[in-house]
């Protein structure tokens, strides 16, 4: 079967995809990579529509590389995460309302259309308690996440984000870490750093699995299942009432998460074999 490994730049230096081209040589079957930076989505499908893979990788979160793939995915080829997922997990809102509609623990969150508008409102403003987590709406390369612990804080911020979509979630106490969880196929990861948004930098130190709580692998496991998605990460905070989930990352690198590329192979090898026993059927 051949595997196409969407990404921004085709020459992305990833362990685990180095890991899995050199396993799949092996069984016979074929991956390749697809940049689709500098690309349009229609120049992407045109290029792959005389001869389309398999099964489509979606590490790209870019919206050609997501549009790329739905057109594929409608044609019933086999694309993981699904299109659906992938939209979601890039826009804060729409990623929001999914959490609070499958129940899963998510802190209170605020949208508006833009820094300028929020600052805008100077009798709500007078209401907001502070400290608060100010987000950009949009996943992108320029990420917006700070801790506002004043007005000016938030004015400090308009010459670069002012017309930059956001939203404001509320600012739950932890235990002082951050805790970043990695899942493929039902296994979970985990590992855990101090807050960045304190300004600190600290090094990163990955749980052995059974120091890994079920109350987290259940938070993790059951935003897998409310997205319907295979390979992905979720940063979370230990508080007072259990785990709590604040972002979500849609097919994450997890670099240097031990025993994660071994795992991610072994279940793209097994999802090749059920795709080609499920054909041969057919």
């Amino acid at each position: 079967m051949d595997v196409c490994y969407i990404l921004d730049k085709a020459d992305t230096k990833n362990p685990a995809l180095a890991q899995l081209e050199e396993a799949l040589r092996g069984i016979r079957h074929t991956v390749r990579r697809l940049g689709v930076r500098g690309l349009t989505a229609e120049e992407i499908i045109a290029q792959e529509e005389a001869a389309p893979a398999d099964c489509y990788l979606l590490k790209s979160r870019s919206p050609q590389a997501i549009a790329f793939a739905r057109h594929f995915e409608q044609q019933g080829k086999l694309v993981v995460n699904n299109t659906i997922a992938t939209d979601i997990c890039q826009d804060r809102v729409l990623l929001t309302r999914s959490m609070q509609e499958a129940g899963i623990a998510w802190p209170r969150t605020l949208e508006f259309s833009s820094l300028n508008s929020l600052l805008a409102d100077r009798e709500w403003l007078a209401t907001l308690t502070f400290p608060v987590i100010l987000k950009n709406r949009h996943v992108n390369y320029r990420e917006l996440a700070r801790k506002i612990t004043s007005l000016e804080d938030l004015e400090e911020l308009v010459a670069e984000w002012g017309e930059e979509p956001c939203i404001l979630q509320e600012f739950v106490p932890g235990d002082g870490w951050d805790v970043k969880a990695y899942s493929v196929a039902g296994e979970v990861f985990a590992a855990r750093s101090r807050s960045p948004l304190d300004g600190r930098v600290s090094r990163v130190f990955q749980f052995e699995q059974d120091e890994i709580p079920q109350p987290w692998r259940d938070l993790v496991l059951s935003i897998g299942q409310a997205l319907n998605m295979q390979i992905y990460g979720v940063d979370f905070l230990v508080t007072q009432q259990g785990p709590l989930a604040v972002d979500v990352n849609s097919f994450h690198s997890c670099y240097g998460v031990v025993g994660f590329d071994d795992t991610f192979v072994n279940w793209v090898i097994s999802l090749l074999q059920e795709r080609n026993g499920a054909l041969a059927a057919s």
